[in-house]
């Protein structure tokens, strides 16, 4: 479902696809190729929020601005299942794994992973190419440059079976038309 609230209108770029069981409302603009799937909610009601191109969203994730302040999420960022995003950016290419939090005035990096049911406390701050978990959310360490998924982060999420993207994959099962 996508709504207004009062004058804020969310903006849908080219090829993205909204599951109808997802709700966007507000002060949101999407980019291209992006991918909303089922319970997931994006409320631009306090602060704008900025979604890159060829994001996925996965189910039941919840993102909003905090105290007034955007969201800014980069290009081709996987957010897992059931993640709350409060902060002001996630970097281009970072993966939010399922169940994490993050909280107000965070910046992620570009390439970073954030792990399942990490904890990231407000304002702390992620630079590029690291690996952070728990709760609270410490960085563990640095991307090696012989880590096998490292060319997964940079060449973006790629489907298998010849599927440019989530929308096609689902039009030749016959979800969507």
């Amino acid at each position: 479902m996508i709504r207004n609230i009062g004058n804020l209108k969310p903006i849908v770029g080219k090829g993205s696809i909204i599951s109808p069981g997802a709700y966007v409302a507000g002060d949101v603009e999407i980019g291209e190729g992006v991918e909303i799937f089922d319970g997931a909610i994006i409320r631009g009601d306090s602060g704008k929020v900025t979604i890159g191109n060829s994001c996925w969203i996965q189910e039941g994730s919840i993102i909003r601005g905090f105290l007034g302040n955007g969201v800014s999420i980069g290009q081709e960022v996987n957010i897992g299942h059931g993640v709350v995003i409060q902060c002001t950016k996630v970097g281009n290419n970072s993966l939010l794994a399922n169940n994490c939090t993050i909280d107000g005035n965070v910046e992620i990096g570009n390439f970073s992973v954030i792990g399942a049911n990490a904890k990231i406390k407000a304002g702390m701050q992620i630079p590029d190419w690291v690996l952070v978990f728990g709760n609270p959310a410490k960085i563990a360490r640095n991307i090696k440059n012989d880590e096998r998924w490292k060319n997964e982060l940079i060449s973006g999420m790629k489907l298998q079976d010849g599927y440019e993207n989530l929308h096609e994959m689902w039009k030749a099962l016959g979800m969507y038309s």
